[in-house]
């Protein structure tokens, strides 16, 4: 057992006030250190500075004013000091492509109809706060901008010089058109992607985690993370949530698409910019450069 985590189980068994009889660690958090602890709770450790503890007090806020009126299944934060979050663990499988594949179309149709029930609710909500947060806000052009830089100075370097030509096409394209810099303002998830949703098999129920990123964006960006460029087996699910929140319509549909594109030249940015020396081209990061590759070819 690392320094680490003999002081991090430290401080979850004394908010805790029970023994830790049994801990795994789970790494897929690149923000945040994650256990679950006797088989039951699960624990948030920040693991790098004060703005991921910020947002997961925010969370919890979040959850706390809101929750209730969310129709969908979201963790109760029961645990909560010492830049530790705890809450009951689910028992859940992840939305993966594959789980979903093996799943039948009366399951399919109906998470489809609960993460549109659940978005259309959550882009309702009115925060206190209603400036939009310029960081990672896609109608933001000065986000957009300072994006183009970033690609360039760590994506570039890695990436031949035809799919370097595709991405600036791309690029240019989006910047030229000014439907992409609509300032829309709606209160969203913004992290909706197969990690953050959960199956629980037993009892038919879809559950969503993962509040701490919320922030005011386009609608179109909790739609982002669910398309899929390496195949089109994801477009049918799509298309379904879609219809049933909007209408049938495919420019809706395309502009999913778009920006989906330029979520995918913003992960390896963020997997540098949020590693532990803040220019750090790690594991993650080559991953995500093949995915671009792909998306871009």
């Amino acid at each position: 057992m690392t320094d680490e985590h003999q002081k991090n189980l430290r401080k979850i068994e004394e908010l805790f006030w029970n023994k830790i009889d049994s801990w795994e660690y789970h790494s897929e958090w690149f923000d945040s250190y994650v256990y679950t602890i006797n088989n039951e709770w699960i624990f948030k450790i920040p693991r790098r500075n004060d703005n991921t503890w910020k947002e997961l007090q925010r969370e919890k806020i979040f959850l706390d004013k809101f929750g209730n009126n969310l129709p969908i299944n979201i963790p109760k934060i029961e645990y909560m000091g010492d830049k530790v979050l705890g809450y009951k663990k689910i028992l859940w499988t992840h939305l993966t492509e594959e789980f979903f594949d093996n799943l039948n179309e009366d399951k399919r149709q109906k998470i489809a109809r609960d993460l549109w029930m659940f978005l259309k609710k959550m882009h309702g909500i009115i925060l206190d706060n209603k400036t939009p947060n310029k960081y990672r806000c896609f109608f933001h052009k000065e986000w957009f901008l300072d994006l183009v830089k970033k690609v360039k100075k760590y994506i570039f370097p890695e990436i031949e010089e035809k799919v370097q030509e595709n991405i600036k096409n791309f690029l240019n394209e989006f910047k030229n058109n000014n439907d992409n810099f609509k300032n829309q303002r709606w209160t969203v998830h913004a992290d909706i992607f197969y990690f953050n949703m959960l199956w629980d098999d037993l009892n038919d129920r879809l559950w969503i985690i993962d509040f701490w990123d919320i922030w005011i964006d386009s609608f179109v960006k909790d739609f982002t993370l669910l398309a899929d460029f390496t195949n089109s087996r994801n477009d049918k699910f799509l298309k379904d949530i879609l219809n049933v929140y909007n209408s049938p319509d495919l420019d809706l549909f395309r502009k999913v698409k778009v920006f989906s594109k330029l979520e995918k030249l913003y992960c390896p940015v963020e997997n540098v910019e949020y590693s532990e020396t803040g220019s750090e081209k790690n594991e993650t990061f080559y991953k995500n450069i093949d995915i671009v590759k792909e998306v871009f070819k």
